[in-house]
């Protein structure tokens, strides 16, 4: 029997719970917009609306129909407790403090029991992933984000798992291992399969294999996903998403030798701008003038430059600042200024902790100067280090370019200039 208010709760629940869109679940026998009647109370399916609301959320019509039962008085109170530590804990991690935010965090956890409320752990676990990003340490998020993947509410929710999977996927990215990001950004975008093309976690999920491919050297498996992407991102509804595929999806295409990939990058930085978020709009304006350097076209390169290093100078920390002057030294080589290279050089800071792919691309950077200025023993130890670092990372066709070029000068080979093009 279908009770309301209870079953358009119990039908909105399960929906949210699986990724699902109202539209999905409406299948052919209903419209969108009375599954969102139904949801609010507003209508009362019949019986066989409610069978076939049922099937599509792949549930049996009694976990519609049957009550649930009442926690206990305790129960609920502890649930609140929880609930209302969790959002202090977000409040410190907005203010700031994101150390006082993680000790909140893991204790809440460390204190957790069996019988706990799944959703609200699942809640305190992502959260404190999302802190430890802040806090940089991607050992301790990539184990946090590991079981939440492993998590039965996971499973159950196409949604969740695109989430968690795409997290992962920017930890291994991170962590020098792009082959390894790949695999998850695969799994994030089969996860996602279900949800509407223009959900943001597939849209996420997307551009995360773009980045893995575009980092490994592997452009040509994300030629599909960024086709498929640019043909949807006019209907996107996140505005920094739009302009984040334009961005990592015209940069693949770019690699691919595709010609007029500069609009994508126009399109992007219409989309992205400090209003939008700040520190992506410095990275893209950083990006943009890459691009415009590898493109050969340096009139149009040099107010996104100056755009770029202005950003930079105000926002920017140690490693904004070495990717910047990467795309200087690229740029001032490109117009046969020496002595801006140099400039450009001179601002950089020691490469010995910076991250994949940063720590190679700024080493080819160095040694384009100097192979330039003649220093052919520091040339050559400069593109080993960056092999070396490429091979390490798993990223074996950069590494066999700067071999290469290490032995016969940069123009060895048709194509774009994989090292010069930053895409994050």
């Amino acid at each position: 029997m279908v009770e309301q208010p209870a079953f358009g709760l119990r039908l909105r629940e399960l929906r949210r719970v699986r990724g699902l869109s109202q539209a999905q679940v409406a299948g052919a026998s209903m419209s969108p917009s009375y599954v969102s009647l139904v949801e609010s109370g507003r209508r009362t399916p019949n019986a066989e609306l409610a069978r076939a609301l049922a099937a599509n959320l792949g549930v049996p019509l009694t976990d519609l129909t049957e009550p649930v039962p009442d926690a206990p008085a305790g129960n609920r109170a502890h649930r609140l407790e929880l609930i209302g530590r969790l959002i202090a804990a977000r409040s410190a991690r907005a203010d700031g403090d994101g150390g006082l935010a993680r000790t909140e965090l893991e204790s809440m956890l460390d204190t957790a029991t069996l019988d706990e409320d799944e959703d609200v752990l699942w809640e305190i676990r992502w959260e404190l992933a999302e802190t430890l990003t802040d806090a940089a340490d991607s050992a301790r998020r990539a184990e946090v984000l590991g079981e939440l993947l492993d998590d039965p509410l996971t499973l159950e929710s196409p949604l969740l798992q695109a989430r968690v999977a795409t997290a992962l996927a920017a930890v291994a990215r991170e962590g020098r291992t792009p082959s390894q990001a790949i695999r998850y950004a695969e799994r994030a975008v089969a996860a996602a399969a279900p949800l509407d093309a223009t959900t943001p976690e597939r849209v996420r999920a997307g551009i995360e294999i773009l980045l893995a491919c575009g980092e490994s050297g592997e452009w040509e498996q994300g030629r599909a996903t960024a086709e498929e992407l640019l043909a949807i991102a006019d209907d996107v509804p996140v505005r920094l998403l739009r302009g984040l595929v334009n961005w990592t999806a015209g940069s693949v295409l770019f690699l691919l030798g595709q010609p007029g990939t500069e609009a994508y990058f126009d399109r992007a930085l219409e989309l992205i701008g400090p209003d939008t978020d700040v520190r992506t709009w410095m990275r893209l304006s950083r990006a943009a003038a890459a691009h415009r350097v590898a493109s050969g076209d340096l009139s149009a390169a040099q107010p996104l430059l100056v755009r770029a290093r202005q950003a930079t100078d105000l926002l920017g920390g140690p490693a904004d600042r070495n990717r910047m002057a990467a795309v200087e030294i690229t740029a001032a080589l490109a117009r046969d200024d020496l002595d801006g290279a140099r400039r450009a050089a001179a601002t950089m800071e020691d490469t010995a902790g910076q991250s994949y792919p940063d720590q190679p691309r700024c080493l080819i950077a160095l040694a384009r100067l100097a192979r330039a200025r003649r220093d052919k023993r520091r040339a050559t130890d400069l593109y080993h280090r960056a092999a070396s670092g490429y091979e390490e990372s798993g990223a074996y066709r950069l590494a066999a370019r700067a071999w290469r070029e290490a032995s016969a000068g940069p123009v060895v080979e048709d194509g774009p200039d994989p090292h010069a093009l930053i895409m994050a």
